[in-house]
């Protein structure tokens, strides 16, 4: 359901589900508080388009170099409720001049780190992108990893493989 305000959009989500109780129903709200409202007048899911935009814009600020490699919105949300369900993040590390990373490749890295993450790109400062990058590829002073990790991996990873960390925890 898709009206312009949250009072039409929980009175038409409830007319459907009494008319159809097997009907599946997305709905819109304009704030945090309807989606409960709308998920017990009988909504399956809802979709909160101020709160898309929040996150989008955010995703830009603390994951840009990661954000741009996924353009599509709905891509974003799918992977980043799928992630999160696993409890996993999409984080962002550059590689300074004195990594011990330099030269060396992807499955070094995820070997040395017990496969507590994985390497799915890496953009070369040149801006030359690499998804999923193989053994042949070498990392280079100022490549970008972009990196899907265990929630609380970051830091060490970080510590280990001196590398840089280009993204802000959400508080």
């Amino acid at each position: 359901m898709v009206l312009p305000n949250d009072a039409s959009n929980a009175f038409v989500t409830l007319s459907a589900r009494n008319l159809n109780p097997k009907l599946s129903i997305v709905a819109r709200g304009m704030t945090p508080s309807t989606e409960r409202k709308l998920i017990q007048a009988g909504a399956d899911r809802v979709v909160l388009p101020e709160h898309i935009g929040a996150e989008r814009i955010a995703s830009l600020i603390l994951r840009p170099t990661a954000s741009s490699l996924l353009t599509d919105q709905l891509v974003i949300s799918h992977i980043a409720n799928d992630l999160a369900d696993l409890e996993l993040n999409v984080e962002e590390f550059s590689i300074p001049a004195e990594s011990n990373l330099i030269g060396r490749n992807p499955a070094d890295l995820e070997t040395a780190g017990s496969s507590a993450f994985l390497i799915v790109a890496i953009v070369r400062a040149n801006g030359e992108t690499i998804q999923s990058p193989s053994k042949d590829d070498l990392f280079e002073e100022g490549d970008i990893l972009i990196v899907v990790c265990h929630t609380g991996a970051p830091l060490d990873f970080t510590e280990v493989f001196s590398l840089k960390r280009e993204s802000i925890d959400k508080a």
